[in-house]
């Protein structure tokens, strides 16, 4: 009778205990504490100390947090990525790059931590999503960004682009013609060859502050459309002058101060920068 006893009470022990494990187990996998929605209604964060992997929910979805490799593989997969939180990942470079068919709603995306974005949309050629909202104020390299893309034309205007040192190609051969004209590019160094052959581009950006760029070699190189009064560009930085720039990636980008700043951009008539030192 008394081993009935014990092996009742183990029973119930274990019982109760297996139970409250599966509870936590679905407690960690569907959260509802651990992504809150950013102060702009849009971008779905995760709050501190989340590991990637961590599975919430939040307005009904299900969420997961991913890093980079994770998005590549959903990617390849061509799994769903308009409910993954990205919260933490510092590099996005070449995440899409040509990849032509890609167009899915990634404007809840946290990019705040990414300092990299070069080459992330390059030739991906159907991608035209809305990320007007994205915080890049931690962006350093976004060159060749958007180089290639035949349907994005967003606006951007909204972005804080004032940590960003390299701007090279980032619209190169693109058909992009939406609003920058408020960009903050007080930092950039390099805008070598940024609107080359972006022959829809015919953007106010006549109030830039292009005080620091130290090298615009082509950079609306057979811009057809283009046509801006850009006089008002302080451009005393620029030389003829051969040099080499190291952008974030590491990879050294050899530049020349504004040689063939705006040739073949066959409808520029109104005033240029004054390039003083350049001949």
């Amino acid at each position: 009778m008394k081993m009935k006893k014990i092996i009742f009470i183990l029973g119930v022990f274990c019982l109760i205990n297996c139970s409250t494990s599966e509870d936590e187990i679905d407690d960690n996998q569907n959260n509802t504490d651990i992504f809150f929605v950013a102060t702009n209604g849009i971008t779905i964060k995760a709050k501190q100390n989340v590991a990637v992997g961590s599975k919430g929910i939040l307005n009904g979805e299900t969420y997961t947090l991913v890093d980079k490799q994770m998005i590549i593989e959903m990617r390849n997969n061509l799994q769903d990525l308009s409910k993954v939180v990205t919260t933490g990942i510092k590099d996005m470079s070449e995440l899409f790059w040509s990849d032509r068919s890609f167009n899915q709603d990634i404007s809840s995306w946290d990019v705040s931590a990414v300092t990299n974005m070069s080459r992330m949309f390059t030739n991906a050629n159907d991608f035209n999503q809305d990320i007007s909202n994205w915080d890049v104020s931690n962006v350093i390299d976004m060159s060749y960004m958007f180089g290639g893309t035949k349907d994005f034309n967003q606006n951007l205007n909204n972005w804080d682009t004032s940590n960003v040192l390299d701007m090279s190609l980032t619209f190169f051969s693109s058909n992009y013609n939406g609003n920058i004209s408020s960009w903050d590019v007080s930092s950039v160094e390099n805008m070598g060859q940024m609107f080359y052959d972006a022959d829809n581009f015919n953007q106010d950006i006549s109030s830039w502050n292009t005080s620091n760029v130290l090298n615009m070699t082509e950079m609306f190189f057979d811009c057809e459309n283009f046509n801006q009064n850009l006089s008002s560009w302080i451009v005393n930085q620029i030389t003829d002058e051969s040099y080499v720039f190291t952008n974030t990636s590491g990879n050294e980008v050899k530049a020349s101060g504004c040689i063939n700043f705006s040739k073949d951009a066959l409808n520029w008539t109104l005033p240029k920068p004054n390039f003083t030192n350049c001949n």
